[in-house]
């Protein structure tokens, strides 16, 4: 029989503490959120075949109901010489 049980059961307690901590906090080197190793279930190619499938359904329900601009000011405004390009701006100087 031990007479300085309770130290022991406390001193493992607090050893499995410390273990479990260090793993759980340890840094990973997975490709996922967090860098956590994940299975992918779609290749990048698969991903990208369904991305451009689910943009030209949207697009289809959008025409379908009539929700698409395709004229008038704000599409000739977006439309002109400069579309797609940054507006022209300057850096801010320090007074």
């Amino acid at each position: 029989m031990r007479e300085h049980g309770a130290p022991v059961t406390l001193s493992r307690f607090l050893a499995v503490v410390v273990v479990v901590g260090a793993i759980g906090c340890a840094p990973a080197g997975g490709e996922g959120p967090g860098h956590r190793a994940q299975r992918l279930a779609l290749s990048p190619q698969q991903e990208y075949e369904l991305g451009t499938r689910a943009y030209t359904e949207v697009l289809k329900e959008a025409r379908q109901q009539r929700a698409l601009v395709t004229s008038g000011p704000a599409v000739e405004r977006g439309s002109g010489p400069s579309a797609g390009q940054s507006p022209a701006w300057r850096p801010a100087t320090r007074a």
